[in-house]
């Protein structure tokens, strides 16, 4: 009897503990499907990496602190007037200024060899040849406006066509420069800068009445250009333009 007894309490345990091991089996979530979603999210994180690209920019300390107002006389066959730099011949009213444009983005802005003809995001060629200047532009680089003191634009001038190269280093260690007229674009930390001595580098303020203006200038207005940011494209700086 008491054998029988004990193999009973035995049973009874047994299928108590089984049912215990059950549950707790149940509770908690599979180690494989842990895995996977541990793997989806980390796939998810790797598939949302943002991608290098360039980041052009403008040096507005010093576009602000190179403007300046000069006269100019121009002849019909100078290349001013015949790229429409200029409105007229004869003596001009000025305002020139520099344009430098750093690359602070993550990878370098590459352009090429004009010569092979590269396009632009909408199939367009981007470089046109300056037959006065003996060398491609990249056209519609930048824009030149002239906003009164409401910030209505009271002067558009043309679209610059630059030759986009590394002209001169902006970070302190930016690595060696690549790019120059024959291969155009601007390194990572390097910029590319017109001078306001540079042909065509002002806005003709001829017929304007003195006063106090603001410069705007644009760097790749119509994003033919892939950049990361964009929102960083133009400066405006106060101008004081006199007799």
């Amino acid at each position: 009897m008491k054998k029988i007894l004990l193999i009973v309490i035995t049973v009874i345990f047994t299928v108590l503990l089984f049912n215990s091991c059950q549950k707790e089996q149940t509770d908690k979530p599979a180690i494989g499907k842990q895995d996977i979603s541990a793997s989806a999210k980390t796939g998810s994180i790797l598939a949302e990496v943002v991608p290098l690209l360039p980041d052009l920019t403008i040096d507005a300390a010093r576009l602000a602190s190179s403007a300046v107002v000069k006269t100019a006389v121009f002849k019909s066959t100078d290349c001013a007037v015949i790229e429409s730099c200029v409105t007229g011949t004869g003596k001009r009213k000025l305002l020139r200024f520099d344009v430098a444009t750093p690359n602070i983005g993550t990878a370098d802005l590459i352009l090429g060899d004009p010569t092979t003809n590269p396009k632009d995001v909408n199939g367009n060629p981007i470089f046109e040849y300056s037959p006065c200047h003996k060398h491609y532009h990249f056209s519609g680089y930048a824009l030149y406006e002239l906003l009164d003191a409401s910030g209505k634009t009271i002067l558009t001038g043309r679209k610059q066509a630059f030759c986009l190269e590394d002209f001169a280093k902006y970070y302190s260690n930016p690595g060696p420069a690549k790019f120059t007229c024959s291969y155009q674009g601007i390194t990572v930390g390097w910029q590319d800068v017109y001078g306001s001595y540079l042909d065509c580098q002002w806005l003709d303020i001829t017929g304007i009445a003195t006063g106090n203006y603001r410069l705007r200038v644009s760097i790749n207005p119509e994003k033919l250009l892939k950049e990361s940011d964009y929102s960083n494209n133009v400066a405006n700086v106060a101008v004081k333009i006199s007799k």
